[in-house]
């Protein structure tokens, strides 16, 4: 028998295993999870499962966390992730919200038969870096394990060939003919325009106070619309939905306070002598001149600068190595109170506002803003160093409103290798604003209320901390009541610009017959004179402040002006600014060429790279439009189906 085990092994083996394999298996087929339920819909005619769209989206997670390109920033190289050196950084936000999305790209691109060639691929590999489990980045034929190296190969080959095959709907683009001319005729010419503006600000006083059911009406339209988001259909960019938005507090620590800390520990005559001394000990630290010689056949000595010529960079090169010390151990000393107190806060299951709020060193409630003052003070008294400590919690602030603090709105943020400014930082990673699954993933980024952020840099080597005291994901306002104030100014807004346009439309009719200056004239208006006007170039007009937002919208409605035929006369029309609450007469008064005969062929082909990189940047939006996805690939969803046979 033992013979007999010994010839067979292999064969005992492999049946052992088929029947674990069997045994592990059963119990979970029979207990539901069964592939007809498990089914989430059909894509070109194929079933797909929740573990096929699973695994595929956990294949673009492993790229997006592990593999880099290298890039430079502020002149020092560093590592930024593949993904956003991709078109699908377009679509990383919309990958996130629908993890089948990356799937069904991923069919799209085999289905066109897209496929990346190895020698292709390798060259990429080349020059990519790999995250191991320790952080290290290092060049992908360095990574050890085999298996990972074979997965991150497949993994980035797909990735790879969803990029491909967008690169091939790209290189359908082509500019018309007539959209070559009408761009040429509006970029290579320069108009003259007669204008007499109307501003709604004239009109507000006679708009009437809106009823509560019109108020009604008009919250209803716009709750769930974020305001400045003009179009078509909202022209004025109506919206009362609450962006995304924090209350914070920072503390910021400048290099010229640790300087200041640093000079003051000892006088400037002492400062001045190991100065001296490091001139003397450091010569090839300063510049030096070549004396000739004054004997015949002597050679040319070198003269170090004399001491009192470059004074001040002795002492810089001395000071500035204790500043950097002095600036690491605020820093930590900083960043290890933050962190106790906020460990200690959370243990206790603390809140704002509760009384039993633990304290801890300095001696106040760790969710208060005198926390930070008294940390700063504590700081000062250690160190020398004065800290700036602001509290921002007056009210909620928006993306928009973060970029406009002044200072501190530089500070940046390394995340996944890149650098961010603080608007970006702070609504990238406050833990309200991520997914679930993001703030699975992104764990040691997310940021709690009163969690001390990372060190943020400054543009001059200063840092700062920020804690959110507050914040809000975008959402809608609970009640009428709570933007009633909004929705009465819009309303108003809106019937001010009605009269305003009434009253140009008046002046319109009447220079259409006695031309522009004679009818303004006839009813004391001023003619503002545009001067020369190209599209695309900033629009100064003296008397005419238009924001950048609807610069274009003007110059396009100017340039409408060339297709009108008035028999001789000089045309006239209405250019319509809803968002800046403007409407304009305008009298074309000259066109002329702005570019010479002999540039002409160079201009119009520059038009056609600007017209193709728009209409890329347009097809890319689409593209990557999660409705879109699904309608090109022919998305069948199971459960809608099902559901709607169940309520029929």
């Amino acid at each position: 028998m033992y013979k007999w085990f010994q010839k067979n092994n292999k064969y005992l083996l492999a049946f052992i295993m088929i029947f674990l394999m069997i045994a592990f298996l059963l119990p979970s087929t029979f207990q539901g999870c069964d592939p007809a339920r498990m089914a989430i819909g059909t894509v070109y005619g194929r079933r797909i499962t929740e573990p096929d769209a699973a695994q595929a989206y956990q294949e673009y997670n492993f790229v997006r966390q592990n593999i880099f390109v290298p890039t430079v920033i502020n002149g020092q190289q560093s590592w930024q992730p593949l993904i956003y050196a991709t078109t699908l950084r377009l679509a990383d936000r919309a990958i996130e919200e629908n993890k089948l999305m990356y799937f069904l790209l991923r069919e799209e691109a085999r289905q066109l038969g897209v496929i990346l060639p190895p020698s292709q691929l390798d060259l990429v590999l080349a020059q990519v870096g790999f995250r191991l489990p320790d952080n290290r980045i290092v060049d992908f034929d360095s990574v050890p394990n085999r298996f990972e190296k074979q997965y991150a190969r497949q993994a980035l080959a797909n990735v790879l060939s969803v990029e491909a095959a967008f690169a091939r709907a790209l290189a359908n683009i082509k500019v018309s003919e007539p959209q070559r001319k009408a761009e040429a005729a509006m970029q290579l010419q320069t108009l003259t325009l007669g204008l007499v503006p109307f501003n709604v600000d004239s009109y507000l006083a006679q708009a009437p106070a809106p009823s509560r059911q019109q108020m009604m009406e008009q919250f209803e339209k716009y709750a769930d619309t974020l305001a400045g988001q003009a179009s078509r259909e909202n022209p004025f960019g109506f919206g009362y939905k609450f962006p995304d938005r924090v209350k914070l507090q920072y503390l910021l620590v400048k290099p010229q306070a640790v300087r200041e800390a640093v000079l003051a520990q000892k006088s400037d005559y002492d400062w001045e002598v190991e100065a001296r001394r490091y001139y003397i000990s450091n010569p090839s630290a300063f510049p030096t001149t070549q004396q000739a010689a004054t004997q015949p056949g002597a050679t040319t000595q070198t003269v170090t600068v004399p001491f009192e010529q470059v004074r001040q960079q002795a002492i810089d090169a001395v000071v500035q190595p204790k500043v950097q010390t002095l600036t690491r151990m605020v820093q930590q000393r900083i960043l290890l109170a933050l962190n106790n107190g906020f460990a200690a806060w959370t243990k206790n299951n603390a809140r704002v506002g509760d009384a039993a709020a633990p304290t801890t060193s300095p001696e106040a409630p760790y969710d208060s803003f005198e926390y930070l003052q008294a940390l700063a003070t504590d700081v000062q008294r250690q160190f020398g160093v004065v800290a700036t400590v602001v509290n921002l919690g007056d009210r909620f602030r928006n993306r928009n409103d973060l970029a406009s603090l002044g200072e501190i709105s530089a500070a940046e943020a390394m995340i996944h290798g890149r650098a961010m400014p603080l608007a970006e930082y702070v609504f990238s990673v406050g833990q309200v604003f991520l997914t679930p699954e993001a703030r699975e993933r992104d764990q040691a980024f997310a940021l709690q209320l009163f969690q001390p952020s990372q060190t943020l840099t400054m543009p001059d080597g200063g840092f700062a901390l920020i804690r959110l005291t507050a914040a809000e994901a975008a959402h809608r306002p609970a009640s009428l009541d709570e933007v009633a104030q909004d929705v009465e100014r819009d309303l108003k807004l809106s019937w001010a610009y009605d009269m305003a346009r009434s009253e140009a439309r008046k002046l319109l009719e009447a220079a259409g017959s006695a031309g522009l200056d004679s009818a303004a004239a006839s009813s004391g208006r001023l003619v503002l004179d545009s001067g020369p006007l190209r599209l695309g170039r900033s629009l100064e007009i003296p008397g005419l402040a238009l924001s950048a937002g609807s610069q274009r919208s003007f110059a396009l409605q100017a340039f409408d002006l060339l297709a009108e035929d008035r028999a001789g006369r000089a045309p006239v029309g209405l250019i319509e600014l809803p968002a800046e609450g403007m409407v304009i007469v305008a009298e074309l008064r000259d066109v002329r060429s702005s570019v010479t005969p002999e540039l002409l062929s160079a201009a119009e082909a520059q038009i056609v790279m600007q017209s193709t990189l728009q209409l890329s940047q347009e097809l890319a939006s689409a593209w990557f439009n999660y409705e879109n996805v699904m309608e090109r690939t022919g998305f069948k969803d199971v459960h809608a189906r099902t559901e709607a046979a169940r309520a029929q």
